[in-house]
């Protein structure tokens, strides 16, 4: 089946570029395609897995978040994982996102905060009877590594809160803000 050789040769073909991409992004901080070129292949090797379930693996870029974890700090797994969030670059896109949530909340009446994309500010924090007790990055979204002492030096992140609920756990998604 020649079409069935040129399907798995274009979706080995994507995977090895994507992970190419990833080591230049992630590993050497010098990515050589923007973030919608590298969504495009991503996307289309999801629907090629998609369409073709005979040729997808386990180990696919398509099932993988975030990066590896860093050296020195010890590996959390978290409780529930941290997935990515989808993408959106057109007005159908962003309309069909709304319409999801109008489904899922039961109602139209939405307010959105719009702010910049920051990579590799993700980060699940845990408060126990309203103290701050871990801080854990996405990692690869199943387990991450623990940085609570690196987080309790930010000044404007709060290690008690007003509440006594235990536990409570929040994902706090961006240490920058951009004016």
């Amino acid at each position: 089946m020649p079409e069935d050789q040129d399907i798995a040769a274009r979706i080995a073909a994507l995977r090895l570029e994507l992970q190419q991409h990833e080591e230049r992004y992630r590993n050497q901080f010098k990515p050589t395609v923007t973030d919608r070129e590298f969504d495009a292949k991503l996307k289309e090797l999801a629907e090629l897995e998609r369409e073709f379930p005979l040729f997808a693996s386990a180990d696919s870029p398509t099932r993988k978040v975030g990066a590896d974890h860093t050296r020195g700090f010890r590996t959390v797994e978290h409780r529930k994982p941290m997935l990515s969030l989808d993408n959106t670059y057109n007005q159908s896109e962003l309309n069909a996102f709304h319409d999801r949530l109008v489904r899922l909340l039961g109602s139209a009446a939405l307010d959105y905060v719009i702010e910049p994309k920051i990579d590799g500010l993700a980060i699940s924090l845990t408060y126990q009877k309203g103290r701050l007790v871990q801080a854990v990055t996405r990692g690869n979204g199943v387990e991450g590594d623990d940085v609570t002492d690196n987080i309790r030096t930010i000044a404007s992140l709060p290690v008690q809160l007003s509440t006594v609920k235990s536990p409570v756990q929040i994902w706090w998604k961006s240490v920058v803000r951009c004016t």
